[in-house]
């Protein structure tokens, strides 16, 4: 204690001391203070547990002392993916002042299901108080990292600031998140949630020491932008990855977060009319994922969505689930995984999984809004429907929200859907010409046979097969629609060659109320219940949202 300024065995009462000393190792002083590491061995060896560990009498001690103390190997060194978490503080009124210790112990169950974090019972913090001093409290507990925080509750509205401290009392991340308090245990669990993902990043990067400053924040920069910009743009976040990793070669979460949006890059390019070599990039980018930072949670992701466009739903579900088993707060593997119950007809569990992915993380709500648009739409809830487009439509105007209005207008006959899509399109730019020619059909113009050519002298360019059996689905809607039912058959019959598996469309598209009774059109549905029975053997409900 007068070495350091603090005694090495701690607790609320002597009980408490005492069993601390039967089952903790002493703290290496030289953790606590700037002591040598003789002294520190010294001392060390005085406190030794077994008797015969320790000094025969004090003149050993006064010898070792006067020689220099006892040799000693370097401080042991911490596993920086180990943390505790101290309960927060509370500010505000009396009547929620359990939110702050509410909170800290959510938090510390949700980060538990990290792989590759070790976490320290929250029953080892909360009697140290929110008032702990982060060093001593990382020492004593012998982690890497102490997170604190602060809750502040002004009427409805939390205001949660989080800290991660080093051992060394280094403050590396600090961050705010708000919320509103309609239902305090849904507070908690979103909350902690969207904190411990924040942590979980950030964390991934701390074992990266030698990376440079530089390399760190365009790595979180194209991450932010991969993720707002949903859809509409993954060029920008992967010209700011290369930079990285040509800045830190073994940077390797860079390589991970390169594959996804690689992934998804071969999707969206196609809408750009510039996808000549988007695939192959996507096939090395994951390739190399796989090799440099194979137990990523984002090198899953990546393979999960480069699976996906090839209609390899057995394997997209696998990679997916298996990026929510190694980060369970990893909100894009749950859209995607979302988006794979929905269309296998597990349309209750899908739900839960998009809402939940929009909870961990806002900035990919109108990914989810999409799909959840649909699931309002073929349920009989207009209402809905038009309230999750609005939310899409918000956060952009680009050709997802369009594509979803133009089949809308398939769905219901009302014109006034595509009608939007059509005064839209003509403001984002020559590279959606065929969005707009979908548009005018669902409002009448065009002959079918010409739209067929059109779109089929536009599929041969194309060689991403998600892609391509996507706009196969909206051509078999709108053919319905304009009512050409033998060219909505024919396409259909070349989705199911081509291993269409999206067996919710078939059974509940409201557009195929009367084309269901057609023979080709039950044998579809029966091939694609097999495949879509291939994924929910997978069990992918296994990977529980946090909202079931």
């Amino acid at each position: 204690e007068m070495l350091t300024g603090r005694s090495p065995f701690q607790g609320d009462s002597p009980v408490a001391i005492a069993l601390a000393r039967l089952s903790n190792e002493p703290p290496d002083p030289r953790s606590l203070a700037p002591v040598s590491d003789g002294t520190a061995g010294a001392v060390l060896r005085c406190m030794a547990r077994a008797p015969a560990d320790r000094f025969e009498d004090v003149a050993a001690l006064q010898d070792a002392l006067r020689g220099g103390g006892c040799e000693l190997p370097p401080p042991p060194k911490l596993d920086e993916q180990s943390l505790a978490v101290l309960p927060f503080g509370y500010r505000g009124d009396a009547d929620s002042d359990y939110l702050g210790e509410a909170l800290a112990e959510e938090l510390v169950d949700v980060l538990g299901r990290v792989r590759g974090l070790r976490m320290v019972a929250f029953a080892a913090t909360i009697g140290r108080g929110p008032q702990a001093e982060p060093r001593e409290t990382a020492a004593a507990l012998d982690v890497a990292h102490v997170v604190h925080g602060t809750v502040q509750r002004r009427g409805p509205r939390v205001r949660i600031t989080v800290r991660l401290v080093a051992a060394d009392g280094t403050q590396r991340w600090t961050e705010r998140f708000e919320g509103v308090v309609e239902d305090v245990f849904a507070l908690q669990e979103e909350m902690s949630q969207r904190i411990a993902e924040a942590l979980r990043l950030e964390l991934g990067t701390v074992r990266h020491a030698e990376a440079p400053r530089e390399a760190i924040e365009l790595y979180f920069r194209a991450r932010r932008s991969f993720l707002v910009d949903g859809y509409d743009e993954v060029a920008g976040p992967l010209g700011e990855l290369e930079t990285c990793i040509a800045l830190a070669p073994g940077f390797t979460p860079a390589y991970a977060l390169h594959a996804a949006a690689s992934a998804r890059s071969w999707f969206t390019s196609v809408l750009r009319q510039s996808h000549g070599e988007a695939g192959p990039a996507a096939e090395r980018s994951v390739a190399r994922a796989l090799e440099r930072a194979p137990e990523h949670p984002d090198t899953h992701l990546a393979r999960g969505i480069l699976a996906l466009q090839r209609i390899d739903l057995p394997e997209a579900a696998r990679a997916l689930a298996h990026a929510v088993e190694l980060a369970p707060t990893l909100a894009l593997a749950h859209l995607y995984l979302g988006q794979l119950q929905l269309e296998a007809g597990q349309v209750a569990q899908a739900e839960s999984r998009l809402r939940a992915a929009m909870s961990l993380d806002p900035t990919i709500a109108g990914m989810a809004q999409l799909h959840l648009a649909r699931i309002h739409f073929w349920r009989g809830d207009a209402e809905g429907f038009a309230a999750q487009l609005e939310g899409v439509r918000q956060l952009s105007e680009g050709s997802p929200l369009q594509v979803a209005r133009v089949r809308a207008t398939a769905w219901s006959g009302e014109p006034r859907w595509a009608e939007a899509a059509r005064a839209d399109l003509g403001q984002l730019g020559p590279g959606l010409a065929h969005l707009v020619v979908l548009a005018d059909y669902a409002l009448g113009e065009h002959a079918p046979a010409a739209v067929d050519a059109q779109v089929e002298a536009f599929l041969e360019t194309v060689d991403n097969a998600r892609f391509a059996a996507f706009v196969r689905q909206i051509l078999v809607e709108l053919h319905t629609h304009r009512d050409a039912p033998e060219r909505a058959l024919a396409h259909l019959e070349k989705l199911v060659e081509g291993g269409l598996a999206d067996l919710d469309w078939l059974l509940r598209c409201p557009t195929f109320a009367e084309l269901r009774e057609h023979p080709l059109f039950r044998d579809a549905i029966r091939q694609v219940r097999v495949r879509a029975r291939s994924v929910i053997d997978l069990d992918v409900a296994r990977t529980a949202t946090w909202s079931s």
